[in-house]
């Protein structure tokens, strides 16, 4: 029996992902994203629909789990989340020497190779180049550095929103949806 298992990156945001498996909700899972490989943490679980089953393309939208978190997996995810955040201290003191104007949030190490994932926000666009290099020099892992945005970093760190109550994107708003100039306008 398919069952459709939600989990939450940072990076990415919710994404649904198929096993035949038997998971419970807080199990750690192997997970290959457009950003490479990584340890995500089952947030939901629910049944598929009669209509997302007959879709042809059913594989490509809800991809299959690598695995389920293995000891080794599990010895890496600790080991790299010390690793992790010794390369987001390094390179936000890096991008302040350079001056770039980059606030960065997080590092992700990639369970499948040497790269490293580094989000951050910035108020307009940054050419980093140097800074990848330097990265690179200094830690030899491939770097990709994605830019997130306003909505993404308050889904991040969290807060208060206007009616009292934890901001929605970081409780219960798996995506974002778009914001037209008109929406802008009218508060």
């Amino acid at each position: 029996m398919i069952t459709l298992i939600g989990v939450p990156f940072d990076f990415a945001g919710m994404t649904y992902y198929s096993t035949s498996k038997d998971i419970e909700i807080g199990s750690k899972v192997v997970c290959t994203t457009p950003h490479g490989t990584f340890i995500g943490t089952v947030a939901k679980i629910r049944k598929p629909s009669e209509e997302e089953l007959e879709k042809t393309d059913f594989d490509t939208i809800f991809p299959s789990i690598d695995r389920i978190a293995n000891f080794q997996d599990l010895a890496f995810d600790r080991e790299a989340k010390v690793k992790e955040a010794e390369i987001t201290r390094v390179t936000q003191q890096e991008s302040d020497e350079l001056k770039l104007n980059m606030n960065i949030l997080n590092t992700y190490l990639d369970l499948s190779s040497d790269k490293a994932l580094i989000t951050f926000t910035s108020d307009n666009r940054v050419d980093f180049r140097e800074l990848v290099k330097i990265l690179i020099g200094m830690f030899h892992l491939r770097i990709e550095l994605r830019q997130i945005g306003p909505r993404d970093q308050a889904k991040l760190i969290g807060g208060i929103g206007a009616c009292g109550l934890p901001i929605c994107c970081s409780t219960f708003l798996n995506s974002f949806d778009g914001i037209s100039i008109a929406m802008a306008k009218n508060p």
